[in-house]
């Protein structure tokens, strides 16, 4: 029905468009009708705003439902890629941010901003970033972790080898992360403990792994057997087991036959 507060114009173009442009002349009970010229367009220039907005309203808090179901396994981030894999278009993402729905914290990174800060948001992002099959590691994740010292000036990452990005306050280390050695911990994706503690070990303060390893054992984060089997993944395993402080690997014995 067309609304009071409408001019007679605008009425009169909102019943044709309802009746394939045509309208009923004079008030009598002979039906006359005759046809508006341009009623299609006519009517899309005189019909209200209203349904318009709601569709657009529709759609954008259908975009932000969608970023919430990205963003919530993450801490409340995202990244551009996940946004367009979702249907949230570039465009849209730049509306979220003009209208205080979410802020950009670095390139390809966005955080809602219905989530609450979080303590590891860098490295969130910075895993995000880096991309799947990338993990935070080393002394980050012993932070994660809350293993030894507090959290490093840096951020270190394990990323993939064919991966080459670089960006200020990030040690990018490469190496194949089998998806067994990365866990989800407080929403950051990071090296299992163990992997975690022989990384340290191999590259990092031997005081702190050590100290580390014995503070994992101790609050039942892993075990001696289970940090001894990753320890034994290492070509240097002799230096890693005494650097963690695990007794030496065994060796086999040769029979008196020369054989194993």
């Amino acid at each position: 029905m067309p609304r009071v507060s409408d001019t007679p114009h605008q009425q009169l173009y909102q019943v044709a468009g309802q009746h394939a442009g045509y309208v009923k002349k004079g008030p009598g009970p002979r039906l006359v009708s005759a046809r508006l010229p341009d009623v299609s367009r006519r009517c899309r220039l005189a019909l209200p705003y209203a349904n318009v907005t709601r569709n657009v309203t529709f759609m954008q808090d259908k975009g932000i439902d969608a970023l919430y179901r990205i963003a919530e396994p993450q801490g409340g981030y995202f990244t551009t890629a996940q946004a367009l894999e979702a249907g949230v278009s570039r465009r849209l993402l730049s509306h979220y941010a003009a209208h205080g729905d979410l802020e950009r914290v670095s390139h390809g990174n966005y955080r809602l901003h219905r989530f609450p800060l979080h303590r590891f948001g860098a490295l969130i992002a910075t895993a995000l970033w880096a991309g799947p099959g990338s993990a935070i590691s080393h002394d980050s994740a012993l932070a994660v972790y809350g293993l030894g010292a507090a959290m490093p000036a840096v951020i270190h990452v394990t990323v993939p080898g064919a991966f080459r990005g670089k960006r200020p306050g990030v040690v990018t280390h490469r190496a194949s992360l089998p998806s067994a050695e990365i866990t989800l911990r407080d929403d950051v994706p990071v090296t299992r403990v163990e992997r975690t503690l022989r990384d340290v070990a191999v590259t990092g303060d031997p005081s702190l792994a050590r100290d580390a390893a014995g503070e994992a054992i101790e609050r039942g984060l892993t075990t001696r057997a289970r940090l001894s089997a990753t320890a034994d993944g290492h070509p240097d395993r002799d230096h890693v087991r005494s650097v963690l402080g695990l007794p030496g690997a065994k060796r086999a014995v040769p029979s008196r036959g020369g054989t194993l």
